[in-house]
């Protein structure tokens, strides 16, 4: 592929680099994957997607994704983001004035906030998450809460490498089911992440990565119904519901209950707690920030398959992407939308809604289980 890795490291560099003269460089480089997916088929990619829809009576592309998987249209769907999309727009507006006077206003270039945000903290906290012991924790959390694979096979590819494919995925070539003798078939199921373990930071977000797909590994490893149509991650299955159960384990990553078990450094010291709340009063008057960058990959897509087919150019979709990032985010974005790989396969374009549908849900669920019980982490009703 063109990236060969750029977009995995250069994100990782923006994170953690002293070296604002690199890290604006890293942006660069991120701002010329746009180019090579517009100069190679992607608007004729885009034509012919709608082009099929339209024929299938849908309204656009985007109209028959989420139709197929979540059961309503894309009328239904941006009702509940326009709402989301208000509500937080004032939060986003507050957090970028106030990280611009706390940090100065070159805190708000693309290229230095993700660095000023949280540089140092990702430093600090890299000690406790060396990704050699990723699988460890994994099994010993999940197991903790009562998660059993039901016989499921596993290959896991965790390191980031050239050529390979820069997102954390899960798949099954083998779904689970219940055969008509009665006997279990289990899952035979691939995932990834991507560590590189010379990087800073690196292993906090491999982790996180792993425990996502681990997550969705487990969601259909348990899937007991008396065909494998019903333990797959396409249509008709729900992309909010599907990452409902993902993003809900790997919330457990940043839930200071979980680190204070699980986040031991080489040494065997466990994660003072100073730290901890050191990087929630640094870091969490910001979050917004990820929502928001959520939301514009959903109304990039959107506007983008509502365009004409004759107003369908690669200048016309970059000028989109930008318009889109300044007025869903504030200004151009670390990850520019151009370079999310979801907007190229069949499988994941029209796809991160759900990501967002499913983030409210996380907080949704955790309360409930938080009001239950009084408690998440290894806690073996989850």
């Amino acid at each position: 592929t063109h990236t060969n890795g750029i977009l995995v490291q250069q994100r990782n560099k923006m994170r953690v680099s002293d070296d604002e003269a690199n890290r604006k460089n890293c942006w660069l480089e991120l701002r010329s994957i746009p180019d090579f997916v517009l100069g190679n088929g992607f608007v004729e990619l885009v034509k012919a997607r709608n082009l099929m829809a339209k024929q299938l009576g849908y309204l656009d592309y985007y109209d028959f994704k989420v139709t197929q998987a979540e059961g309503f249209g894309k009328a239904t769907l941006f009702g509940i983001l326009d709402t989301l999309e208000q509500g937080t727009r004032p939060l986003m507006e507050r957090a970028r004035a106030q990280l611009a006077e706390s940090k100065g206003a070159a805190a708000l270039e693309p290229w230095n906030t993700g660095y000023m945000l949280a540089g140092a903290i990702t430093r600090k906290l890299d000690p406790y998450f060396p990704f050699e012991r990723a699988v460890e924790r994994w099994g010993r959390s999940f197991g903790a809460l009562g998660i059993d694979y039901e016989g499921a096979s596993m290959s896991l590819d965790l390191l980031d490498r050239k050529q390979k494919y820069s997102n954390g995925f899960c798949h099954w070539p083998q779904p689970a089911w219940v055969r008509p003798d009665g006997t279990w078939q289990p899952t035979v199921t691939h995932f990834t992440s991507l560590a590189d373990p010379a990087a800073v930071g690196s292993g906090l977000t491999a982790l996180t990565t792993l425990m996502h797909e681990a997550g969705h590994a487990a969601h259909f490893a348990n899937i007991r119904m008396p065909s494998p149509l019903f333990s797959q991650e396409r249509a008709p299955t729900s992309v909010a519901y599907a990452e409902l159960q993902s993003m809900t384990l790997d919330s457990l990553v940043g839930d200071a209950a979980w680190r204070a078990r699980y986040a031991i450094d080489r040494d065997g010291v466990r994660i003072p707690w100073a730290l901890i709340e050191e990087e929630i009063r640094e870091k969490h008057p910001y979050e917004v920030f990820a929502l928001r960058a959520m939301l514009a990959v959903s109304y990039f897509e959107r506007a983008l398959y509502e365009m004409a087919d004759d107003a369908l150019s690669a200048e016309a979709i970059a000028t989109l992407a930008d318009e889109t990032e300044r007025k869903i985010q504030g200004g151009l974005s670390a990850r520019p939308l151009l370079s999310v790989p979801h907007l190229l396969s069949d499988e994941a374009s029209c796809y991160y809604h759900g990501y967002t549908l499913a983030e409210m849900g996380v907080h949704q669920t955790r309360a409930f289980i938080l009001k239950r019980d009084g408690y998440i982490v290894d806690n073996p009703k989850v």
